[in-house]
This record gives structure tokens, C-alpha cells and sequence, in this order.
């Protein structure tokens, strides 16, 4: 078994998922994912992209090297941020703080979320980038509303 067949493996399991659910979620055969897993068969290139495109945290750096990419590393340390500042603005425990951001796509979701509650901690900077973002997006929605 190759390594990265090893950590396809190691990640679908991480994701209570058999090999079925697991094919299914990736748009596959579960032959194929039985096949790359026994180490018969390689994963192609457009499978490796998929994987790293549904399963959140994974990123195609990871699934070739097994080392996780400075950017997830970096966002990594982003979300022990936000669940902090979480827990301290709304006043909720970590372990709700860590599943309210879960429920959380990371991208530009997250990235707005962590300026708002940096901003309601008092950091002025992230106030007016939070004010600019929310006078982007209402011309954003005042422009497709009117198309």
C-alpha cells in the first residue's frame, strides 16, 4: 500500500465513513476506492483534487506528502482565533464556540466572521474593514436585485 493510499484510507476512516459512503460522497465506485486503498490502483489526479475539494481540512499538499500546507497550518491557528474570541464575545464555552465554527465554511464566511467578533472586542481596524465588507455586499445585493 502506497502512503497516499494509506492516508485515503486513514481519512475516510477519520470520517466514520465505509467504503461505499466514502465513494459515494466523492462522486466514485467503491471498487475504485477499494482498489486504490488495497494499493491496486493509483488514485487519479481529478480524484485527489475531489478529495480535497469535499473533505474540509484536507488539501491535496497533504494527501501527496502526508505534511500539511503552511496555508491550513495558518488557518489552523485562524480557528483557535475565532473560537476564543467566540467564547469571550458571546459568552458561550469553548466546546459551543468550537461547533458554532465548524458550522462555518471556511473562505470568506469565516474570514468576515473573525473581523466582526474582533470588532466587537473593541479592534478598530477590523471595525472599518467589517464596515467596508458590509457596504460591498449590500451593492453587491442592490445590483443583482436589480438585474
Amino acid at each position: 500500500m502506497s502512503e497516499i493510499s494509506r492516508r485515503m484510507k486513514e481519512l475516510r476512516e477519520g470520517l466514520n465513513l465505509n467504503q461505499v459512503k466514502f465513494a459515494k460522497l466523492l462522486g466514485t465506485s467503491n471498487t475504485i476506492i477499494s482498489d486504490i486503498e488495497r494499493g491496486s490502483r493509483n488514485p487519479t489526479i481529478d480524484l485527489l483534487i475531489k478529495i480535497a475539494n469535499t473533505v474540509e481540512g484536507t488539501d491535496l499538499h497533504w494527501i501527496l506528502t502526508g505534511k500539511r500546507s503552511p496555508a491550513n497550518q495558518q488557518i489552523d491557528s485562524d480557528n483557535a482565533s475565532i473560537e476564543e474570541l467566540l467564547a469571550g464575545s458571546l459568552r458561550i464555552d469553548p466546546a459551543s464556540a468550537k461547533l458554532l465554527l465548524s458550522s462555518l465554511k471556511e473562505g470568506p464566511k469565516q474570514q468576515l466572521a473573525l473581523l466582526f467578533l474582533k470588532a466587537l472586542n473593541g479592534d478598530t481596524s477590523a471595525m472599518a474593514e467589517v464596515s467596508g465588507a458590509m457596504k460591498a455586499m449590500e451593492a453587491l445585493l442592490l445590483s443583482s436585485l436589480r438585474k
